[in-house]
């Protein structure tokens, strides 16, 4: 089954090190706003772009980090089972939409992911969803690991 990827990042390798970077919790890590790209993992929240419509009246202006660790969590069983003898780090760039929670799109990268397991990978990822937020969209770059 997927686990999330520990790494060598910042102060730990564990899940927990990686979210806290992304999500802007201790060590200085933070939330990235805007649409450039950023090291994995990194977060960023949505502008006001397009005519897309807002995001949700009341509630968090972003999802939390246990949101998402839920999120990812409640779909490594079907990221697992898209390794079909892969082994490696997949990291996913998610974009969830603060009127819904849904996600909007997955991309997913990493060394040595075969086209169609990566294809099956996004398409788990796309199943999650975070409770709505008020920001327009919030991404996150989350790290699973395959085996």
């Amino acid at each position: 089954p997927a686990r999330p990827a520990g790494g060598g990042g910042r102060g730990g390798s564990d899940i927990d090190s990686l979210l806290d970077s992304a999500l802007g919790g201790g060590g200085g890590g933070g939330a990235r706003r805007g649409g450039s790209a950023t090291p994995a993992p990194a977060a960023s929240g949505g502008g006001g772009g397009g005519g897309g419509g807002g995001g949700a009246a009341s509630g968090p202006q972003t999802p939390s980090r246990g949101d998402i660790v839920s999120a990812m969590n409640g779909v490594s069983g079907a990221v697992g089972a898209c390794g079909n003898g892969t082994a490696g780090t997949a990291t996913v760039r998610v974009i969830f939409s603060g009127s819904t929670g849904r996600v909007q799109s997955a991309n997913v990268s990493g060394a040595n992911i075969p086209a169609p397991v990566s294809s099956c990978i996004a398409r788990a990822v796309r199943s999650a969803s975070v409770p709505p937020f008020r920001q327009d969209t919030f991404s996150v770059n989350y790290p699973f690991r395959i085996q």
